[in-house]
C-alpha cells in the first residue's frame, strides 16, 4: 500500500545514488539560501522599477500586474537552485525530472483537464448560493491568464524539481528508512506554507494540508520514478486557485470567478481547504486506477 524504493524509483534516484554524501545536500542549501537571500534584496527594487515603465506617475498599478510580478520572482529562484545543483552536484535540473530528462505532456494535460473538471463541478453548489461569482470578462481574463499560466507553471516547476526532485532524491540516498525520506520533504514543503497572517487560526490546517499534498506528490513519483505527474498535479491546483476560482485576498486578481471566502473564519477556510483536498484526492485515485494501470 505504502510506497517502497523498486526499480523505476530507483532509476530515478541513480544519478544522487552516485553522489552520496550528505554534505554535498548541505552546501546545495546553503548556497541556494544564499542566493535566495541576494533575490529577497533585489526583487522589491525590480519589480518598482518594471511597475513604474509599466504604469504613469498619476495612474495605479492593475492588482493583475502585481500578482504578475509576484509570481516573476520563481523563473529567478529556479535558476538560482539550478546554479547551486550545478555548482555541488555538475548535474543539471532535467535529470530531477526523469532519468530521460523529458516531462510526460499527455500525463500533464489529462491531469489538469480532471482537476480543472472536478474543480468545476465542485464549484457549482457556490453559484447556486450566490458566493461564487464571475469578477471579469473572460477576453480580459484570458490577456492575463497567458502570462500568469507560464508563470504559475515555473513556480510548481521550480517547488517540484526542489522538494519532490532534489530533497527527494538526496533522502532516499541518505536514509534507509521510508517514514524518513519519504514524508520528510512534504515536512519541510508543509512549513514553508505557514502564514498566519494570512490564515490567522487556520495557519497550521494551511501546513497540514500542503503536507499531505506533498505526501501524494512524493507518492506518485516514487512509484512512477518520474516527476512529470507531480508537476502537473502542482500545476492544475495553483492554475485552479489563481486564475479560476479565487478567494478574496489571495492573489485573486487574475482569477476569472471569485469566491467569497474569509480565510481567518475558521469555518469558511476549513470549507474551502475541504475542496482542495476533495479535487486533489479525485486527481490522485484516478491515477492509481486508470494511469497506473496503463503503464
Amino acid at each position: 500500500m505504502f510506497p517502497a524504493q523498486n526499480p523505476k524509483f530507483k532509476a530515478y534516484i541513480a544519478a544522487a545514488a552516485r553522489q552520496p554524501e550528505p554534505w554535498r545536500t548541505a552546501l546545495v542549501i546553503l548556497i541556494f539560501l544564499g542566493l535566495l537571500l541576494l533575490i529577497a534584496n533585489f526583487a522589491p527594487a525590480i519589480a518598482t522599477y518594471i511597475t513604474t515603465l509599466l504604469t504613469s506617475e498619476t495612474s495605479q498599478t492593475p492588482p493583475q500586474l502585481a500578482v504578475i510580478l509576484t509570481l516573476a520572482v520563481f523563473p529567478l529562484v529556479l535558476m538560482a537552485f539550478a546554479l547551486s545543483l550545478y555548482l555541488v552536484h555538475g548535474r543539471g535540473v532535467a535529470l530531477l525530472i526523469s532519468p530521460s530528462r523529458k516531462i510526460l505532456w499527455r500525463a500533464f494535460f489529462i491531469i489538469l483537464f480532471v482537476v480543472v473538471l472536478v474543480s468545476v463541478l465542485l464549484a457549482i453548489p457556490g453559484f447556486l448560493r450566490g458566493d461564487t461569482r464571475q469578477q471579469t470578462r473572460i477576453v480580459y481574463w484570458l490577456i492575463w491568464a497567458a502570462p500568469a499560466s507560464i508563470l504559475i507553471f515555473i513556480q510548481a516547476f521550480t517547488e517540484e524539481v526542489i522538494f519532490r526532485g532534489y530533497l527527494l532524491q538526496q533522502f532516499a540516498t541518505h536514509f534507509k528508512n521510508k517514514w524518513i525520506w519519504w514524508p520528510g520533504p512534504a515536512a519541510l514543503f508543509g512549513l514553508l506554507h505557514y502564514n498566519p497572517e494570512t490564515y490567522g487560526e487556520n495557519a497550521w490546517l494551511v501546513v497540514l494540508i500542503a503536507i499531505l499534498f506533498g505526501i501524494i506528490l512524493a507518492d506518485i513519483t516514487i512509484r512512477t520514478g518520474n516527476l512529470s505527474y507531480a508537476i502537473a498535479l502542482h500545476f492544475a491546483n495553483n492554475f485552479v486557485l489563481l486564475l479560476v476560482f479565487g478567494t478574496s485576498g489571495q492573489l485573486s486578481s487574475l482569477s476569472l470567478f471569485l469566491r467569497d471566502i474569509d480565510l481567518q473564519n475558521p469555518e469558511q477556510a476549513r470549507q474551502a481547504f475541504l475542496i482542495t483536498l476533495i479535487t486533489m484526492a479525485a486527481a490522485y485515485l484516478i491515477y492509481i486506477l486508470v494511469i497506473r494501470k496503463r503503464r
